[in-house]
């Protein structure tokens, strides 16, 4: 009876602050948070001022979602502790994702500062200072880390964001291109595509363009870059290409000069357009002087002498040929049959000029002694 009777006392015996602790501690290596966050609230009734218990009790609550308690235990504990960098690094890791990127910033300050080689340290501080509207710092504190760090991609990404926000734009599209590339970012696709538009490199923020929309399509703004590198390109002299692909996949190029149409690539073969006045194309012509296509038009833009092989698209004022009569000139359509437009002009009309008051007229109907430069 002796022994059971001991038994029985120890167990109505309430457990001992080390006991607690132990199950606490063996709660939360099993992931079971809030039970553990339980026990090492009952310690704290007992010993409100042990720094073990509230640095587990801030990473209990960081598991879980719940910032502002992890950051209070957090200060706690570190009010027990004012040196200790590892509780520093847990408080400042709280609050970014907390996203209070400023306090963050502050304490990443101090521990990078200590340790300046620290690469983890550098970047977390560096995407605080990226988000908060402070690149300047980033470029000082990553620029001082790229050489010995030339591959890390992370590294590439936040310093070529902040690069290119400062106005660094070129050089930081080189450090854009490896997260694009070799990390798949769409985000990182995305601006370096906008980069590229921004300094006139049109063929490779298409190319980003359209790795962005492969790897997010959903990404804001993904759609937007892509309908600006869709079909226009330059080169750094002024002159714009203009892309297109025919059903079966084949890709032409064709360059003009303002309103002036230039040459046709298509694969390795390439000619040029003759145009008369008007600005109708009337002659196909190759490098080496071989006339590839004449044509010849009616006052009002109908083509009366075409060749069967000729495919070109463009014809009547330089206009692109959308078929059946009909000829896309900017952002009209322009029915040679009927010589009219089928949509209105933006252009209101000018009450003493009667004829100018019909909205989808070309030209006055003066086809001859006039010429229309701006479509609209």
């Amino acid at each position: 009876m002796l022994p059971a009777l001991a038994a029985a006392l120890l167990a109505a015996q309430p457990p001992s602050p080390e006991q607690i602790f132990r199950e606490a501690v063996e709660a939360q290596q099993r992931g079971d948070d809030r039970l553990a966050i339980q026990k090492y609230q009952t310690l704290l009734k007992l010993a409100p001022n042990v720094l073990e218990v509230h640095a587990n009790l801030g990473a209990a609550y960081a598991r879980l979602g719940q910032f502002e308690n992890a950051i209070r235990h957090y200060r706690a504990a570190l009010a027990l502790d004012p040196n200790n960098q590892a509780l520093q690094f847990n408080l400042a890791l709280a609050h970014y994702k907390q996203q209070n990127f400023r306090e963050a910033s502050k304490l990443l300050e101090a521990l990078s500062a200590a340790s300046p080689a620290d690469l983890r340290l550098a970047l977390l501080l560096a995407d605080c200072y990226n988000r908060t509207g402070q690149e300047a710092k980033t470029v000082a504190l990553l620029g001082r880390l790229e050489p010995s760090h030339p591959e890390d991609l992370a590294l590439k990404w936040l310093l070529g964001a902040a690069l290119v926000r400062t106005g660094k734009k070129q050089e930081g599209l080189v450090r854009l291109d490896g997260p694009a590339r070799q990390g798949h970012s769409a985000e990182a696709c995305l601006l370096a595509g906008q980069t590229a538009m921004e300094i006139h490199e049109y063929e490779l923020g298409r190319d980003y363009a359209e790795m962005a929309l492969k790897l997010n399509p959903r990404l804001p703004g993904v759609w937007t870059l892509a309908g600006m590198t869709r079909h226009y390109l330059a080169d750094n002299d002024g002159a714009v290409a203009e892309r297109h692909e025919d059903l079966a996949g084949a890709t032409k190029v064709f360059t003009r000069w303002g309103r002036e149409l230039i040459a046709c690539a298509q694969g390795a073969e390439t000619y040029y357009y003759l145009q008369n006045i008007r600005g109708d194309v009337v002659i196909l012509v190759k490098a080496d002087g071989e006339v590839i296509a004449v044509r010849d038009y009616d006052a009002s833009g109908r083509m009366i002498c075409k060749a069967p092989r000729d495919r070109d698209p463009f014809g009547f004022t330089g206009g692109l040929d959308a078929g059946n009569g009909l000829w896309k000139l900017g952002a009209r359509f322009y029915d040679s049959g009927k010589n009219a437009f089928i949509q209105q002009d933006r252009y209101l009309g000018d009450p003493s000029d009667p004829l100018s008051l019909n909205r989808y007229v070309y030209c006055g109907y003066s086809f001859i002694q006039h010429i229309k430069t701006t479509f609209e």
